[in-house]
Formats: C-alpha cells, structure tokens, sequence
C-alpha cells in the first residue's frame, strides 16, 4: 500500500512530514529515509531538528546524495565537470546545422544532453528519429546525436562518469539493497520527475518497507502543475500497487488562500477584498526598493512585532538584487541570509587563475603581467603592487625586459620591487595552475581572508571563501582528466576553465540564526513567513523560458509522434513557475509586501507583473511607504548628509529631523558631513588647512592655484599625479630638450676659437642620454625615431644659443643653469618667504646669465608661452618675476621664455626673436645683451627693435621692478587664502577645458574668472595699492 498525502502548500507539506515521522522518529522498529530535491534536504533537515531536536534513526537524501553515499564511482564528473566536456568534443566535431554557433552552443548542448539522458534517449535514438523526421528537425537531430555520441564516446574513452549517467545505477542500487528492505521511505516536495528518477521512485515502492509521498497538489490549475501526484499514481498504476489518499492542511491565512487559490486564474472573480495585511509600492529602482524594505522590516523588529527570522524576503533575480539588498540591509545593521549562487566570476581566485592563462596566452607583458600581479592573492598590499606597476611604466619595462632585473634608478623601495618581480615572476617557469598556486601560498591568503571575513562580520562571505579553493582546484583537477594529454591552446583551456566555473555553484549555510532569508520563490514558499516581501514584480515574473531552445516543444511533440519521449517541455518548466509564483506569495500570516522597481538599473522602464496586478486588482492595498531614514545611524548619517546638501541648495526647507539627528548622535561624524557639504565661496578645512599649503611651496604651486584653487589642491594639497610612464611623450621629450640644452651651455660658455659646435652638441647629447630618465627612447624602434626627430630639434636651438652666446657679453656660468633656490645645502640663493616666512617659495631657474651687476632669467617652455602683462595680473604667469626675486644681487636686465616650437624653421627673413619676454631699457645692458641692435636696430634673439629711432619692447626699470614686486605680493595673497583652506573650483579663463579633474570636482557650471586689458601702468598701480588685486 502506498500513501499518497498532497498539500496545497510546502509548508502544509513540511507539516505533513513532521506528523508522518512523529510516531517513527528515534524509535526503534527499523529507520526512516526522506528523499527530496537537493535545495530542500537542508530545510527538511532544520525543520526536523527543530520539531524533535535530532535523530538517530532518520536520514534525509536527495537521489544525487544517496548514489554517492552508497555506491562508490572512481570518476564521477560534477555537473560543472560535464560542461566542459561537452565544451571540449564541440571543438572537435564538425557540425551542420549548429556550425555558426559553436562558441556560444556548449551550455545549451549540456543542458539538452543531461535532458536527454535523464529521459532514458541514447544518442542511437536520436540518430534513428533523424532519419525518421524531416526538414530542419532533422538536421538539427544529426547535429546532437553527433555531439551526444561524441561525449559519450569521450567518457567511455577516458573511464568517466556523469551525473546523468550515474543516476541509471540508483534502481538497481535500491533493488539490492537491504538498508531500503527494511526502511519507511518518504519521497518529500518535489516538483517534477524525470524518467531516471521515475525509476528509482518505482525501485523504492517495490523494495521499502513502506512508502509514502508527500507532494503538493492544488485545485488552481491555472497556478498547480500537480505532476509529481499524477506521476505516483502512474507508477503505483503500472506496479499494480494500491493507493491510499490524504489531503493534508495548509494552514493559509485569509488573503493567502485567495491568492493561492485565485492568481493566474483568468475565472477568479470576486468582490475587492479589505484587509490591512497586504502593502504595495513602486519604487524608483531596485536600489531605492531594496533600501525601502530593509527599512520596513527594522521598523518592525523595533516595534516588536517580530524577529529577523520572522520575515522572507522574496527576490526573484538575484543577480539584480544581491549588492542593493547587501548594501541596504548593511545601512539597517540587519542579519540576512541570500539563498543565491555562492560563486562569483569576480572571485580573485577565478580571476586570479583566468590572468594567470593569459599571460599564456598573451604572452608576458606588462599589461597581462599587472592584471596577475595586481591580484590580492599575489600581493595582499594593494599598494605596493599599484607602487611597482608605476615603476614598471616608469621604466617602461614590458616584454622580455620583465625577466631582466629591474633598472636601479635609486629608489628606497628598489629592493624590494626586484624582491617581487622575481617572485611574481617564478609560476610561469611552466604552465601549472596548481603549481602557480602553492608557490603564491594562495590556500594560506585565502584562509587568512576568511579569518579577516569573519572578523569584520561577513560571515556569509566567509562561508563562501572558505570553500572556493577546493572549488576552483576541483574544476582543474576534472580539466585533466577531461584533456588527459591532448595538447589544446592556451584559448581554449581559459574557455573551458571559464565553463567549469560558470556552472560552480556553492552551498552555504546561514550563518545567523536570527536573520532575514531572502530567496527565490519557491524557497520562500519552503515556510510561512511572519511577514513575506515579495520584491521585483515586474514583467518578468513569473520568469517564463521562450521556446527557443535547442529542441522547442513542437520538436519534442513531433518526436513523441515517433515514439522518442523527451521531458519536460518549456511549457511545463514555465507551469512551474507560476506554481512557485502563486505558492511563495500565499505563504505570509500576518503580512504581505509587494513592491516593483519603476526602473531597472541601466535606466529602462519596467512594466509591473502580472502578480502585482492580480492584487491590486483582488485586494484594497495599503501604500507602502518609506520608513523613515534615521532608523540606525549608519542610515542617519546618510540621510543627515542628503538633508544637509538639500538645505544647502534651498531644494529642503524643513530641517527638523535632519537637526534631531545631529544632537542626539555621534557630532564628531555629522560634523565632517556639515563641514564636506559646505558649498560656500570658500571651504575652509580647519585643522586640515596645512594639507593644502606645504611649508615649501613652489611658483608652479601658486600658479596652479591661481588657475583654480580646487585643481591646485588635487594637484599639490593631495599630490595626484599621472602614472609616469617609461614611453616616450612630450613631457619626456621635454624633460630631455632642457638637459641636452643644460649640458650644451655648461660646454659652450666661455669657448674660445678652437670650439667645434658639432663635437660640443654630440657631447651634451650622450651625457643626457646617459641618465636613466631616459631610457624609454631606445625602447623600440618607434621611440628612437622620435629621438632622432629630438635631436635635430635640438640641435637647431643650440645652433641659435651658441649664436646669442657670441652676440652677448652676458655669460652663462656653468653653475648658473638650473640655478636652485631655497633652504637646502644644494641652493645657491635663499628661499623666498611669504607670510612672514611661515611659507617658503623655492624652485629651480633654468638659466641666470649675468653681466657686471645685471642678470638674465630664461626659462624653456616645451609648446607655446605666454609673457603677457594680463598672464602675470591674473597670476598664472609668475615664474620668470619669482625667478627674479630670488636672484636679488642682480639687477634685472630681462626675463625671457625660450619656447621649444617650430617656428625656427622659417626663412632667415621670417625668423622670429629666440627669446620672449620683458627688456630693460638701458644701452649699457641692452647692448650687452645683443651687440647688433645697435647696429641693426633690431636682434635675432629678444624682443627690443627700433622703429624710428624709438627702441620698442622696453620697459624701465621702475616697470620691471613692478612686475617682480607684484609677482611677490600676489603669491603673498594666493598662501594667505591657502593657509586658511580654500580648494573651491573657480577657473581661470578656460582651465576646465583641459583639466584631468573635472570628473572630481562636480562643479557643472563653475563661475570663471577673468582679466581685462592689462599693462604694465596697471601692474604699477596694483603693486600701489592703487588697483585691487584679483582674488
């Protein structure tokens, strides 16, 4: 006699399986066995436990479960084992049909194969109906029976087993078994049978003890599949065996029996139902809903109307849903277990061994090199590996130049990049994986992140750590036994390895037991919540699966004609989901949450499900509505923060809560919001000021700020720079002009007839070339074309120096090139000091050439430069007047820009002066700057030409004294604004256009500062006081 007990709910059928084990549990009169599917053996297990506090005599299996625990099978292949076999033989065969698609085909072809066996169909069968049917059905059958036969062929060759294939000895596993002769067995919940557990379920009623199922079955054909009944009595039919019938109880609440019974049900009628028990919303997006119903369900634990165990939180796509429901259950400091897939693509395991392939299959270089290095299971500093990916670039060390030593360019942590280079380096003497991991100690990194883990309070993310080395290593481990010793590319190994991981899944346990369970449906449906919230009801739930699989269900009618019976169809997978739909909804006592996201998270409009619809159409809904944002203070202190820029911007008039929650918190936290969320003109950083003016600045430093204070900052306050990268750009060939120009004036000054200009040039070049800075240019045969490009350049400029050098008695003393100012040993003038030598202004002339008491700054600009009278007025011009200031022994003859540009190349007639800036009109210095203005009326090298015997760009010494003194004081205004914090963006003319931050600073619009005309009568007055300065 079989007993066949139905439910209209699997909690009702949970019910059910305590009362039927009650009198049975820890009794002494044989044992019990449950069977059920694989997700719920762990439910049934807690559930058992709880209601008798363990047992001695009761086991609880799923099929899979079972077959392992009793029959022992050498080399059983997981299931992600088995796809990546099927990936490995679509390699190898050719296809017709499927040709076109072969990549993308192996998930599918696995899927259809496991359906195929799990039907009991050979690939013989489904080579015999591909001679049978016609058309595309028939190709399309050539195809799998090729592949199928491929992979059987494949594990028969290799001694392997699938999963598939191993549960065809579970019928005669039970038949011999005398453990089942003498057990009452339970099958419990499932939702379908395929033909190979059909067999096995036949097995069990022949040889148990006794058998009873406990399986739903419900009255809303619309919602209830009810196979799994139906299914038993066809097999008790055909075993002639006698069926004894029992309906159980499912306790539904009012309105849960109505959705059971009416949802999907396009018969349902009824009046519009009242109750206060069913709540609804529609939130901006997944983000605000997850936030929202995290907050609903602390406010009712705070109320005290039930624990976190209490509530379920359904969550239909858990890839959408997982990071907004972590984050916001984080904020409400709330327990929650996600019954979702454990494993990540993203784990640094799985990302750690799919780079470790691409070097491979890349080859080494810098970028596949980094992308393996950079992982936290090879360096655990994150650092210090971003610290030597930046010397590597600095270096340009990539290619063959990894497995050299490093160049020693002097650096404190030298040692130690070579350290790691060479220990980074050593899992590619040979291809090996595992290898690759015991020299990297990654099992150890991994424990020691566990331990991390569960200290910080992820104790999920723990669980899942805990588990994924011998994960990953498991899928390589079945990789070789999969390609035993045929030889595949690097390619392909890393796609099968990705296959491997993409069908990982890892099972984890709750790790609170006080916690909201958040799951798909049909878990939810597992047990009646206290309070149930259904999120993501959208169009897409139910999730319904198209017809386009490799064999739709018109295939598999027209096979069934044929006599070849392939189950289940996509209709019936897409029955169960709606039963999973209408069983998870219902299962709530005292109350029902049901929200949909508006949008989804790329921004696109959602429609809300039918779900949804039904209740809004069968129930009188009450609004959902936020609970409120200072519920914990992790939530306050974000919404202290929204509240204070809303109030700011005049978009928040009432700031009452926002103020409660400032005097009743931590103010230490709230003040730096208050403080980060002033929008005023000016933010001043109170103690922090001195991270925005150092004790030594430069004039590059007060130049900047006077371009825009909040760039400056970014720039010198935290000191962000641009990865110096070792290829060669116009910074490099910059850097390398001024050194080549330094080296030619230090050799040419002071030469007599004998000079050889060629010989002189040839040597300033290879002593610059000597220094490490500049390696990069004979990297590859492109860069050293730009180095000869260089050259010729520079070889052009020197020509025009050693030309002005002839025509001037001012001289260029070796020492005065890159003439340094400041405090340390190595300056030869002294810092100048601003704000009462609180601040010290230093830096590094490229060229003071003097004569008697005069002195000539000169400074080489790589690209155009701008000496105008508005450039210094605005205070993003001040080098060459700084310069001057700090040369104070010396009247100033003139300041000069030497831009590197092109404009050499012109004709002789064309040429324009080498030198751009301000001149000191007096003959005594003027002539000795150039001998031929007097004779020609005009020079070759500086700005000074007569026009009718008037000298023009001259300035008097009053006038050049001016702009040094304004270049003074208006970095004495620009460290006074420093020294009190102000960062706020407000450029000059057009500094956003090309500023590297406007991503960070968030200033849309910024107000931009302007200059008018300026000239040097205007300088004269500023310096007076009698024009104002700009800010």
């Amino acid at each position: 006699m079989v007993k066949l007990i139905t439910a209209q709910s699997y909690f009702g059928a949970f019910d059910a399986l305590a009362a039927e084990l009650k009198n049975k549990i820890n009794g002494t009169d044989g044992r019990n066995l449950v069977f059920c599917e694989e997700k719920a053996s762990l439910m049934a297990e807690r559930r058992l436990c709880t209601e008798f506090g363990g047992s001695f005599n009761t086991d609880v299996y799923s099929f899979g479960n079972y077959l392992r625990a009793r029959k022992r099978i050498d080399k059983l292949l997981s299931k992600e084992g088995s796809a990546m076999a099927v990936k490995r033989v679509l390699g190898e065969i050719s296809l017709g049909c499927f040709k076109r698609s072969k990549q993308s085909l192996a998930p599918a072809m696995f899927e259809l194969i496991s359906q195929l066996k799990s039907a009991n169909v050979s690939p013989e069968i489904v080579q015999a109906a591909s001679t049978e049917a016609s058309g595309i059905l028939s190709e399309k059958l050539k195809d799998i029976a090729a592949v199928y036969a491929a992979y059987e062929k494949f594990l028969s060759d290799n001694g392997l087993e699938d999963q598939s294939s191993a549960m065809s000895y579970l019928p005669e596993l039970i038949n011999g078994s005398e453990e089942i002769r003498k057990a009452d067995v339970i099958i419990f919940g499932f939702t379908g049978f395929t033909k190979e557990t059909a067999d096995a379920v036949a097995a069990l009623i022949k040889n148990a003890k006794s058998f009873t199922a406990i399986l739903t079955e419900g009255e809303n054909r619309f919602a209830f599949v009810n196979e799994t009944a139906d299914t038993i009595r066809k097999i008790c039919a055909a075993l002639r065996e006698s069926v004894s019938e029992k309906k159980a109880e499912s306790d539904y609440s009012y309105e849960g029996a109505i959705i059971k019974d009416g949802i999907f049900n396009p018969l349902y009628r009824s009046e519009k139902v009242a109750t206060d028990k069913i709540f609804a919303t529609a939130a901006p997006n997944p983000v605000k809903e997850a936030e929202r119903i995290a907050a609903a369900i602390k406010k009712l634990v705070m109320s005290g109307k039930c624990r976190y165990r209490d509530v379920t939180v359904i969550v239909p796509d858990a890839c959408e849903y997982a990071r907004a429901f972590k984050n916001a259950f984080s904020l409400m400091e709330t327990p929650f277990f996600l019954d979702a897939r454990k494993i990540s693509p993203v784990n640094p395991l799985v990302t750690l061994t799919e780079r470790y392939i691409d070097v491979f299959k890349y080859g080494l270089t810098r970028r596949s090199f980094s992308a393996f290095f950079k992982n936290p299971l090879v360096s655990e500093d994150r650092a210090f590996a971003d610290a030597f990916e930046n010397y590597l670039v600095k270096h340009n060390t990539d290619g063959a130049r990894l497995k050299n030593p490093l160049p020693d360019d002097g650096d404190e942590n030298y040692a130690a990049y070579e350290e790691f280079r060479k220990f980074a380096l050593k899992p590619f003497e040979k291809f090996s994986p595992e290898n690759a991991f015991e020299t990297l100690s990654v099992r150890e990194k991994i424990e020691r992140a566990s331990v991390k883990l569960e200290e910080a309070g992820e104790k999920e993310e723990a669980a899942v750590n805990a588990q994924i080395y011998d994960a990953v290593t498991g899928i390589l481990k079945e990789m070789k036994e999969i390609l035993g010793n045929s030889e595949i590319g690097y390619a392909e190994y890393g796609r099968i390895f990705s296959g491997g991981v993409a069908a990982l899944e890892l099972s984890v346990i709750p790790q609170y037991n006080d916690a909201v369970f958040a799951g798909g449906f049909k878990e939810a449906a597992f047990s009646k919540a206290k309070y149930l919230f259904a999120a993501g009801l959208t169009s897409a739930v139910p999730g319904a699966k198209d017809d386009t699989a490799l064999i739709s269900d018109d295939d598999i009618d027209r096979l069934a004609e044929i006599k070849v019976l392939i189950e289940p169809k996509i209709k019936v997978v897409n029955h169960r989901e709606r039963e999973y739909v209408a069983l998870g909804l219902s299962a709530f006592s005292d109350g029902l949450f049901v929200s949909y996201p508006i949008a989804d998270l790329a921004g696109n409009k959602n429609v809300k499900s039918e779900a949804f619809a039904f209740l809004e159409k069968t129930f009188e809904l009450s609004p959902f509505a936020a609970a409120g944002g200072y519920l914990t203070e992790k939530q306050g202190l974000k919404s202290f923060s929204y509240s204070c820029g809303r109030f700011i911007e005049g978009t928040l008039n009432d700031f009452t809560e926002g103020a409660s929650f400032y005097s009743a918190t931590t103010q230490s936290e709230a003040e730096k919001i208050l403080r980060h969320g002033n929008k005023e003109v000016k933010i001043r950083l109170d103690n922090n000021a001195r991270a925005l003016l150092k004790d030594v600045t430069s004039p590059t430093a007060i130049e900047d700020f006077y371009k825009c204070p909040y760039r400056s900052f970014i720039l010198h306050g935290l000191n962000v720079r641009d990865k110096e990268d070792g290829r060669v750009d116009g910074l490099k060939s910059g850097n390398l002009a001024h050194e080549i120009f330094k080296n030619f004036m230090c050799r040419a000054d002071g030469s007599d007839d004998n000079f050889s200009f060629d010989e002189c040039f040839k040597e300033s070049v290879n002593a610059a070339l000597l220094k490490d800075d500049f390696k990069g240019f004979f990297a590859d045969e492109e860069s050293s074309v730009a180095l000869a490009s260089l050259v010729k350049e520079c070889e052009k400029y020197c020509r025009r120096f050693y030309e002005w050098l002839k025509a001037s008695l001012f001289k260029t003393d070796g020492k005065k090139t890159e003439v340094r100012f400041g405090d340390d040993s190595a300056a030869e003038y002294p810092a100048i000091p601003l704000l009462g030598g609180k601040i010290k202004l230093s830096g590094k002339i490229d060229r003071v050439d003097t004569y008697k008491d005069y002195c000539r700054i000169i400074d080489y600009k790589t690209g155009s430069a701008d000496d105008s009278e508005k450039q210094l007025f605005s205070g993003t011009k001040l080098q060459l007047y700084l310069y001057a200031a700090a040369v104070k022994d010396k009247k100033l003859a003139g300041a000069y820009y030497i831009p590197v540009t092109d404009a050499f190349r012109k004709s002789d007639e064309e040429k324009t002066p080498l030198a751009i800036g301000k001149t000191l009109f007096d003959e005594d210095a003027l002539s000795a700057q150039d001998k031929n203005i007097a004779e020609k009326g005009e020079s070759e090298f500086i700005p000074p030409r007569s026009d009718k015997g008037k000298m023009k760009n001259v300035y008097d010494e009053k006038t050049m004294r001016a702009l040094v003194d304004y270049a003074l004081k208006i970095s004495e205004n620009a460290a006074r604004e420093l020294d009190e914090g102000v960062i706020v963006p407000s450029p000059f003319g057009d500094t956003c256009e090309y500023c590297e931050f406007r991503a960070l600073c968030g200033a849309e619009d910024p107000e931009k500062r302007s200059v008018k005309s300026v000239d040097g009568a205007t300088i004269e007055k500023a310096v007076n006081g009698e024009e104002e300065c700009p800010n």
